[in-house]
């Protein structure tokens, strides 16, 4: 199922693109998240019948009843008319925190995270207050009763990271209790390997603005557009709404057909798919157990991510010099605020993955 994408135009095989200065003759690329596997042919057939007729002109295609139907895959329900289809997850990001705040205000986020969402505040000239949660431990007294959102990933990417039910509970108590908004980017949280699904914010908290996409779950982040937000309160949904109408940010047809194709009919595929992530992950855990039992790795209960700790090795320029040296690309954590880590994206055919460990055994 994993597929050769080395010769096509894909972004993660691009040198330029990838972090660090690379110069190895093959080079191994573990960095950007997508996944190498072919989309669902449900989605494929949708876009390509679409291409081919004559809708080219506006179209508004609804995607409501796709997104209810597979919110119920989670034992999730919610109504249709809180949905709000986006160009992206980061763009609805980027408007939530400047639809809510004013500049000088306080936003919540946590380290490690992804780093659009820090990037959100920052350039929003917002003032960031950064939350320490390795390994998902949070310390109730580090939160800010004096923020105006706390903008979360969740799961966390780049740990995989799921927190529990208390500690959820815990997070929208305070934020009910000093009337904060919870922004959730959610765009993991089908990739749940263990256990019970997680519970959605909408589910958790009235006041919150939850951010998803087909395009992590359904390897679609080549369209980008496949996203949505879900709001109940109606005043903040309504404002949100106007602020995506005025800038133009809502998604176009295309996206929208790749969606409804994915969550209407590409639930084997996505099964399948998460066996396979399961699978790789247990390949990873058992090779870092045998070859680099030395290194401490983080793999959460979601997504396809793997978290290394490498700071005894020296600083990131360091280690980075290390990783080019032996043609391992991985993401620096300082791009989650977190430097001294790497991330290992192992949505990947399983023989990379064991050249990519036998490699980092040679260098650590």
């Amino acid at each position: 199922m994993f597929a050769e994408r080395s010769t096509s135009q894909a972004l993660k095989y691009q040198r330029e693109a990838a972090p660090g200065n690379c110069k190895h003759e093959d080079p191994l690329f573990l960095w950007i998240a997508d996944m190498d596997i072919p989309p669902s042919d449900t989605v494929i057939t949708a876009i390509s019948e679409f291409l081919h007729s004559d809708t080219f002109g506006y179209a508004d295609i609804d995607i409501s009843s796709s997104v209810r139907q597979w919110y119920q895959r989670r034992d999730t329900e919610l109504s249709t008319d809180w949905l709000l289809p986006l160009h992206s997850v980061v763009s609805g990001a980027i408007t939530a925190v400047r639809t809510f705040t004013s500049p000088d205000d306080k936003v919540m986020v946590f380290a490690p995270t992804y780093g659009p969402l820090y990037n959100a505040v920052v350039s929003s000239e917002r003032r960031p207050v950064v939350i320490d949660w390795a390994k998902g431990n949070i310390d109730e007294k580090r939160l800010d009763p004096d923020a105006k959102v706390l903008l979360i990933c969740h799961p966390n990417n780049p740990d995989g990271i799921v927190l529990n039910h208390q500690q959820l509970t815990m997070l929208s108590e305070f934020c009910e209790k000093h009337d904060i908004l919870i922004v959730a980017d959610e765009v993991h949280a089908d990739l749940v390997f263990e256990g019970p699904a997680i519970p959605a914010w909408f589910d958790l908290y009235k006041k919150s603005i939850t951010l998803n996409s087909a395009s992590k779950s359904f390897n679609l982040s080549g369209i980008p557009a496949s996203a949505y937000a879900i709001i109940p309160d109606e005043s903040i949904r309504k404002r949100f709404a106007r602020v995506i109408a005025r800038t133009h940010l809502d998604s176009g047809p295309v996206a929208r057909v790749a969606l409804n194709a994915a969550y209407q009919s590409g639930g084997k595929w996505f099964d399948n798919t998460l066996s396979l992530l399961n699978e790789n992950r247990e390949l990873l855990r058992s090779l870092f157990a045998q070859l680099l039992p030395e290194i401490p790795v983080t793999m959460g209960n979601a997504t396809y991510f793997a978290w290394l700790n490498l700071n005894k090795y020296g600083d990131e320029k360091e280690v980075q010099a290390r990783l080019d040296d032996i043609g391992v690309v991985l993401s620096p954590g300082s791009e989650f605020q977190y430097p001294g880590y790497f991330r290992l994206n192992f949505a990947v055919s399983p023989e990379l993955l064991h050249k990519t460990v036998d490699r980092l055994s040679q260098a650590f």
